[in-house]
């Protein structure tokens, strides 16, 4: 969230305004809200045949 709030100051305050959350503007604010209080996932794009490739073991895997 701080990196984000970095690019778009603004945004990111009018988004902590939409979750109901405070913060002060710090960098270190909009980091540990981002941490403790909004939940990030990663979007991994899946090949056309329902296959992706898991950077963890290096194998190929069915999407689920």
């Amino acid at each position: 969230m701080a990196t984000y709030a970095s690019r778009y100051p603004r945004l990111a305050r009018k988004l902590m305004r939409v979750c109901g959350l405070e913060v002060d503007g710090t960098a270190e604010d909009f980091y540990l809200v981002g941490r403790d209080h909004i939940p990030f996932v990663r979007l991994t794009p899946v090949a056309a045949g329902g296959r992706t490739h898991d950077k963890g073991t290096g194998r190929s895997r069915a999407s689920t």
